[in-house]
């Protein structure tokens, strides 16, 4: 099936691949949740993000639970530069699942991104309180530390993030 040889394309990394395969299986069924929610990953992963974010749009009013496609909605708005928009769709997957790691990693990442460093640390320390081994979220915060001159305290995330990894091997 189409929907296959995309899953098979992004697996092998061909995301161009994939992304032709998913616009094919839905130029058949235009409503298909799978072919909608795999073109938008196959989209982000090619940097294409307000074709990603339109794809995930339309996957989420079929499943508007999925707090994957709410997170992914938000990096690529976020990526497409509507920071605002990135923030309420995290927001919206935070609603629905209120400890989730990732959404506060990438809720922080939004407001880092629009300067707010206060509100950043507090979710990427929320994501931390959640998933304390989260290494991307060591990695951020330790970032904010580090971008204002606060070594010290960087050094102590990244170490985290650092003893996180070597625990899991």
């Amino acid at each position: 099936s189409l929907l296959q040889l995309g899953r098979d394309a992004l697996e092998s990394g061909d995301f161009q691949a994939a992304a032709e395969a998913y616009r094919r299986a839905l130029q058949e069924n235009p409503d298909d949740p799978n072919a909608l929610c795999d073109l938008g990953i196959a989209l982000m992963l090619l940097g294409q993000w307000a074709a990603a974010a339109d794809a995930t749009e339309s996957f989420l009013r079929s499943c508007p639970k999925d707090i994957m496609g709410w997170i992914r909605l938000g990096m690529n708005r976020r990526e497409a530069g509507d920071l605002q928009k990135g923030k309420d769709a995290i927001k919206r997957a935070l609603r629905l699942e209120p400890g989730h790691p990732i959404a506060w990693k990438e809720l922080g990442v939004c407001y880092l991104a629009q300067g707010k460093i206060d509100q950043g640390r507090e979710s990427l320390r929320r994501a931390l309180d959640v998933k304390p081994s989260y290494v991307a979220a060591c990695c951020a915060l330790g970032e904010t530390y580090e971008v204002e001159g606060e070594t010290s305290r960087a050094m102590k995330i990244y170490m985290r993030g650092l003893d996180a990894t070597r625990s899991e091997k």
